[in-house]
Parts: C-alpha cells; sequence; structure tokens
C-alpha cells in the first residue's frame, strides 16, 4: 500500500479535523503537555488514514461475500492482493441493511422528487453507481469522493471493471471548502442525493458542523436531500453489550471517542444548522440473515429501533 498518494494535512487543518487526533497525541506523548509538532500531527493522521482504508476493505469484503452485492465480489477480488485479513468487518448484516436503504431511498426519492444525481462521500469502495446508474438506471450523474488512497485505487479497479459507468471522482478532505468546490463544478442542474455509510459515526460535533455548511451550500443551489444510516452510537437507550463491545473496538481502532449520543441530540444537532429531518425505517431483507443466521437476533433489533436520516433544508431557510 502506497501512502505517498495520500492527502497531507497542515497543523492548522489536522487540529481543526478530529479532536481525536489531539486526544491520541496526548496519550502517546504525555511529556508533550498538550503541545505537538506537525511531523506528529502529520503521522497522527497517516495512522488514521490507515485504519479508514482498513476499513473500507472491510466494508466491501462483507458486502461481496455475505451480502452478495451485485458487483462487490469483482472489487473484492481486485483488492485481495493487498494482504488484508480475511475476518469480516464484525457487522455484515448492519453493512448490507445500510447500504441497501441507502439505495432505498435514493430510488425513492428519484420517484418523487426528480432526484436524477448523487454524491457519495467517504465511498470507500461500495458499487452504488453500478445499481443506480447502469441496472436500476436512475440516475445520470454519480460522484464519488473520499481520501485519495481509497479515491484513486477506486477509480482504477470501477475503470477495469465497469469501464462504461460514468463515474466522476473527487479525492480530497471532505471536511475543506475546496473539496466541495470541485464537487459542484461537476453537478447538473437540479436536485441531488447526497449520502454516506459508515462515516457520520466516528465524527465529532465540530466536524459535522464543518460538514454540513458545505452541504448546505449545496443544497441551496441544486435542492435535494443529506442521507445517512443510524447508528448503534445513537441509540445508547438500547443498553446492548453487543453494540457497546463493537463500538469499544471501534473507538480503539479509529482512536476516535466513541461516545454515545441520543436520538434527541443527534435530531437538535441537524435541526440547530438549518436542516428538516425525517427518519425511514430500516425493515428490508437481507441476504445476510441466510449466510449469518447468528446475527438475526441483533438484526431484529436494528429492524426494530433504527431508522435511516434524511435530512433537507428547513423550509425557513427557503
Amino acid at each position: 500500500m502506497n501512502l505517498n498518494i495520500m492527502e497531507r494535512y497542515t497543523l492548522k487543518q489536522a487540529e481543526t479535523e478530529a479532536e481525536s487526533i489531539t486526544d491520541s497525541l496526548k496519550q502517546q506523548y504525555p511529556e508533550k503537555k498538550g503541545s505537538f509538532t506537525k511531523e506528529q500531527y502529520d503521522e497522527a493522521e497517516k495512522k488514521e488514514a490507515e485504519e479508514i482504508y482498513k476499513t473500507a476493505m472491510g466494508t466491501i469484503m462483507d458486502l461481496a461475500l455475505y451480502a452478495k452485492i451485485p458487483g462487490a465480489k469483482e472489487i473484492w477480488e481486485h483488492l485481495a492482493d493487498e494482504g488484508f485479513s480475511q475476518k469480516v468487518a464484525g457487522k455484515p448484516h448492519l453493512l448490507e441493511l445500510r447500504y441497501k436503504m441507502s439505495e432505498k431511498v435514493i430510488k425513492e426519492s428519484a420517484e418523487t422528487d426528480g432526484v436524477k444525481q448523487a454524491v457519495e462521500i467517504a465511498s470507500g469502495f461500495t458499487p452504488h453507481a453500478l445499481e443506480l446508474v447502469k441496472n436500476a438506471g436512475i440516475l445520470n450523474k454519480y460522484i464519488e469522493s473520499d481520501f485519495p488512497i481509497n479515491a484513486n485505487k477506486k477509480q482504477a479497479i470501477m475503470k477495469k471493471l465497469f469501464p462504461e459507468l460514468p463515474i466522476d471522482f473527487v479525492p480530497g478532505n471532505i471536511f475543506e471548502e475546496e473539496t466541495w468546490v470541485r464537487i459542484e463544478d461537476k453537478l447538473n442542474e437540479g436536485p441531488v442525493a447526497i449520502f454516506t455509510e459508515g462515516f457520520i459515526l466516528y465524527t465529532t460535533e465540530a466536524e459535522r458542523d464543518q460538514l454540513a455548511k458545505y452541504i448546505k451550500s449545496i443544497l441551496e443551489k441544486h435542492g435535494g436531500y443529506f442521507l445517512f444510516e443510524d447508528s448503534m452510537r445513537y441509540h445508547p437507550e438500547l443498553n446492548n453489550p453487543n453494540f457497546k463491545t463493537f463500538l469499544a473496538r471501534l473507538s480503539q481502532v479509529s482512536q476516535r471517542e466513541m461516545n454515545a449520543i441520543t436520538q434527541e441530540k443527534m435530531k437538535q444537532e441537524w435541526e440547530d444548522r438549518g436542516f428538516e429531518v425525517e427518519r425511514v425505517p430500516e425493515n428490508l431483507p437481507l441476504v445476510s440473515e441466510k449466510e449469518l443466521p447468528a446475527t438475526n437476533d441483533e438484526l431484529d433489533v436494528t429492524r426494530k429501533y433504527f431508522q435511516m436520516w434524511k435530512l433537507s433544508l428547513s423550509k425557513k431557510l427557503l
């Protein structure tokens, strides 16, 4: 894996992007008493990007092996030479549920609101474009943005496997305005579905504030929605030991605080940022139910309590 292609951040960018990086450095260098060099920040960011890369690899593996998502197997086979462990990411049923819910909501938005284009942020190696652009034929513009370490490799793979797919790739940091300017340049007129999977889960409140600013700018010009999946992090009321264990592992691997956020707190956050919040029940049948029946008890809990987050601009802003 060549990390030289990944984006490097300035000290200022690293400080503002993730509070967790500073917390990690405090633990690693307690003698520094909160004062770190640019090189130390860069190294912390590099390490975090490596974990993001591994998470993306785990996601496409689970979608290929357990969810049987069209195109996922082909992509995974091209990534197999990366030396990634043959260990599942941990929750294939949740990955499949969020994946299929994203497509369900986007397809419904195409029918009801004329959405013909999508922007997938932190897109990893998912083959959503294959279904939404080619198989279902509901979108005519598809844009993906992720760290260069993911986006550049994904672009090469998709060009080889599915050369007919018209995907626009925008490598970059989605917490920076420059990335969103390049995304905006590629959009057509009309409403857009901006969506992400397995990303909001890791963000801090400050990062969500920053992201909301850029998404609002796009939706003010085009209309449409911002979509992301529900998460066990947003359901502390369930008091599920499996959820707690998994969140603790994610926190350790990602070096990010994964403290619980209530549904009410999350909803209020987005409303305060100028969005209307619609919740869509996550109740789809899954292939992984048969592939991994041991997870079905947890899946039943997920279906009962989880709802997709579908955000639009507040009518007060329109």
